[in-house]
């Protein structure tokens, strides 16, 4: 319970609840949108160790706004990405997902992260990938390491995923990775 309010005040701290998609009038209101933390990912899960909560109601642009995070300034819109497939779409309300820093999958091409996952694991999309940064903030580090996400990919080039990083001292979400090559 105390995870749930926790991460629902960084949100609507971030003014997640300010935003028309959401309109909440205080944290109260807000707070009564959030759903619990369901069964399933209560227990600690040494694979999954990350426990965090997605507002995805403002669209991925205004989340990044929210977020701190650089993504309409470097060329994208809410229109820029889409699902690599029907396993990675992303529900219209606040959920919670379990996730790890993508540290074990270095020097992977993401394609085969991808494609490599069965079941109720899979790999990261776009709007998980921001909301796993906004809840923590030490997934990325500058110049160490960047997080793949290739449950999201460009909606014009299919084989290009998105990732997030850090690039002088600022957050940045590209939908740029070739995701058949490894880095």
């Amino acid at each position: 319970v105390n995870q749930w309010r926790i991460q629902a005040k960084r949100l609507w701290d971030k003014r997640f609840g300010n935003d028309p998609a959401v309109n909440a009038k205080n944290f109260k209101v807000y707070l009564a949108g959030i759903p619990q933390i369901p069964e399933g990912l209560i227990k600690d899960d040494s694979e999954l160790p990350l426990l965090s909560l997605a507002d995805p109601r403002p669209g991925l642009l205004r989340s990044c706004k929210l977020l701190g995070i650089q993504y309409e300034e470097l060329g994208y819109s809410d229109d820029s990405v889409e699902p690599f497939d029907g396993r990675f779409a992303i529900p219209t309300t606040p959920f919670w997902f379990r996730h790890d820093d993508g540290r074990k999958n270095r020097k992977r091409c993401p394609d085969h992260c991808r494609d490599e996952l069965t079941g109720d694991i899979q790999v990261g999309t776009a709007v998980e990938g921001i909301f796993a940064y906004a809840h923590h903030p030490d997934i990325i580090k500058e110049g160490e390491h960047l997080i793949d996400l290739p449950g999201s990919v460009r909606r014009v080039a299919r084989g290009v995923c998105a990732y997030l990083s850090m690039w002088r001292g600022r957050v940045e979400l590209h939908v740029r990775r070739r995701s058949g090559l490894a880095c």
